[in-house]
């Protein structure tokens, strides 16, 4: 029933745009409502099993949230991705609803659809990029000819963006035509990157992270030959065969590799802990713990394994979480914590100041 449907509409925008009054303590509450409102829209899509009417609600629902906020409100820069998804879509309705409320945002806020685009750049920047999997992205093309961007000059702005988003989907194809059009080696671009990448793959969950971290490794050293950047050099390759290459391939040196990028990595993931979400805060601090223990482990670079780092990881959430509730007359845990934490940034807060 689409008056039914356009009725819910509505209705959602009436409580996301509640409170007319114009003032600050009324102006924080739309915003809540807003940002819960899209957060909702976003878990719905990825949800529904009957798509196509109840997705075009969704899109709707969007579009007017986008007309509510003012035009550089940070639910705006929310609000674009989850349209562009659905233009980057394949069903062809879904996608002319979406440009038909991308064009209604740029008529409520009297900006081109050139502007609109320009200034979200940022935030649909991945959604662009996961599309480069096809053979022929026409949503990429479309949307860059509107910014009147080349796919060079558009990928190498927000490239610190794209490529850490890839390399953590697992979407290797587009990974590859990043680099392509790039005209930069693969390898080349993941270790450019390294900081950005791995702060995005600290931040997963841990099972997650360690599929992640496996894969990052294993693009590091194609094309390397499982060279001076492989952990697995001191294994008996001359007995080992070809498993042993393939192992070559994979256990990259991480420790080195964070070595290499410390004080940017660490400055990446102290900004990490001004996020809203708080399980992203807590995973961040729980990241400066792990790469405090990596950085300070007396074993050798060679001995420390993804599967190690994942451990790490795993076991500082795990004592996070008992100091954030200690027993009673036990409250010290968490301030042992804080205090090697702190002593850990101290050492890097002239580096970290620097950016």
């Amino acid at each position: 029933n689409r008056e039914l449907r356009l009725a819910a509409v509505d209705t959602v925008l009436s409580y996301s745009t509640a409170y007319p009054e114009d003032t600050e303590y009324i102006a924080k509450i739309k915003r809540v409502n807003r940002i819960e409102t899209i957060y909702t829209l976003q878990q719905m899509a990825q949800e529904l099993n009957e798509p196509r009417l109840v997705e075009e609600t969704l899109e709707l629902v969007a579009g007017g949230l986008g007309c509510a906020c003012g035009l550089y409100d940070d639910v705006l820069s929310q609000v674009m991705p989850f349209l562009i998804n659905y233009y980057c879509g394949d069903n062809i309705f879904l996608r002319a609803v979406a440009m038909e409320q991308i064009l209604r945002i740029t008529q409520r806020h009297a900006v081109s659809p050139s502007r609109l685009l320009s200034l979200y750049s940022a935030s649909i920047a991945c959604t662009l990029a996961n599309t480069l999997d096809q053979k022929s992205p026409r949503p990429f093309v479309h949307c860059l000819q509107i910014i009147n961007n080349s796919p060079k000059q558009f990928l190498s702005a927000h490239q610190n963006i794209i490529v850490p988003h890839l390399v953590a989907s697992g979407n290797e194809q587009a990974l590859r035509s990043v680099a392509d059009m790039l005209e930069v080696r693969l390898p080349v671009l993941c270790v450019n990157l390294a900081p950005e990448v791995f702060v995005k793959i600290f931040l997963m969950d841990d099972q997650l992270m360690h599929q992640a971290l496996m894969r990052f490794v294993r693009l590091i050293s194609t094309g390397t030959g499982g060279s001076a950047s492989s952990s697995a050099s001191h294994s008996n390759s001359g007995d080992a065969g070809n498993d042993s290459q393939s192992k070559d391939q994979v256990e990259v040196n991480i420790p080195s590799l964070l070595r290499s990028c410390t004080v940017k990595l660490i400055y990446n993931l102290v900004l990490s802990l001004g996020e809203e979400d708080p399980v992203l805060r807590k995973r961040a601090r729980s990241a400066l713990l792990t790469v405090q223990d990596i950085l300070g482990n007396p074993e050798s670079d060679e001995q420390q394994g993804v599967t190690n780092i994942v451990q790490q990881s795993v076991d500082n959430l795990k004592d996070m979480t008992k100091t954030e509730s200690p027993k009673p007359g036990k409250p010290q845990g968490q301030t042992e914590i804080n205090v090697d934490l702190a002593d850990f940034l101290s050492q890097h807060i002239l580096g970290v100041m620097a950016y």
